[in-house]
């Protein structure tokens, strides 16, 4: 249906852009009209194919940098498939752009939920980790405490195994100035 007055709409097209003052700069005869409509009808066919290939991305770049540097308005682009004359054409795009806003809407709601869920599961994969790290640093504590015990009582035996020892001698010096024997050795 698009297809069939897609020439129609382009010639209307162009009508309107003879309006805008620097038309002339860029179409100053009907040859470069005449050329510039074939790419726009081509433009066009490749948009109601609905094939998304590098080429179309490309290509849909090209015409919008075109159009601003002609400082053509957007809604000018898409206007002459939108006129009253074209009512058929105009419920397509209406059934087109239904289309496409149920499509945006559902994949906003697939995408929030996806992204709510995922944040959710992260957030209590985090708050399980934090938990595991606050416990580690508990024991880790513990551990330090029960080492620094050990190493007091360790310090206080070997001082007494020392003493001991420094007491022993001093009996056995002791025993040996009295002329008795040595009890320690």
């Amino acid at each position: 249906m698009i297809q069939a007055n897609l020439d129609n709409c382009i010639m209307e097209f162009y009508t309107q852009l003879k309006e805008y003052e620097n038309f002339n700069d860029f179409f100053s005869d009907e040859e470069k009209i005449t050329a510039v409509s074939k790419m726009q009808h081509n433009y066009w066919l490749g948009f109601f194919k609905g094939e998304i290939t590098e080429g179309y991305i490309s290509e849909r770049v090209r015409v919008g940098e075109v159009h601003a540097n002609i400082n053509l308005p957007l809604k000018t682009t898409y206007s002459n498939l939108m006129s009253k004359e074209n009512t058929e054409v105009k419920n397509s795009f209406q059934i087109i752009n239904s289309i496409s806003k149920m499509l945006n809407l559902d994949a906003s709601i697939v995408v929030s939920t996806y992204a709510h869920k995922v944040n959710k599961v992260l957030s209590n994969r985090s708050s399980a980790l934090e938990a595991e790290v606050i416990e580690r640093e508990k024991i880790e504590e513990e551990l330090k405490k029960q080492v620094r015990q050990a190493e007091q009582f360790n310090k206080m035996a070997i001082d007494r195994e020392l003493r001991i020892i420094e007491m022993k001698k001093e009996i056995d010096e002791l025993l040996i100035r009295l002329g008795e024997e040595k009890r320690y050795d």
